[in-house]
């Protein structure tokens, strides 16, 4: 069985989702909420929490049309997950989460 990392590992990782999330536009929210972060999306605001093994997201309304942009959440709940492997989550899970919200940041005129 693979061992759990440590929390050093753990705090690492939560800081390169912060710091990975920073740079594709989210911003910090006020201090108490629990989403840390948040970014505007083609659906309205998306909230943003990296973790240590995860990115969870929550739009502030649900979505009514989730087809638009070719990603896969909830067209239900407006939570939108990014569960990443327990043990050792991987650089290259993280940029595929990110990869999935910059499908629904708004195109920026050129």
């Amino acid at each position: 069985m693979p061992r759990k990392q440590t929390a050093k590992q753990a705090a690492a990782f939560k800081a390169l989702a912060l710091k990975g999330l920073l740079a594709l536009g989210c911003t910090e929210n006020e201090e108490g909420c629990w989403y840390a972060l948040s970014i505007e999306t083609i659906y309205g605001k998306l909230w943003v929490q990296p973790g240590e093994n995860s990115v969870r997201t929550s739009f502030d309304k649900v979505p009514t049309n989730p087809n638009l942009s070719g990603a896969s959440f909830n067209p239900y709940s407006g939570k939108w997950n990014f569960e990443f492997d327990y043990y050792k989550p991987s650089e290259a899970s993280l940029a595929l989460a990110i990869h999935e919200i910059r499908k629904i940041l708004p195109r920026k005129a050129a």
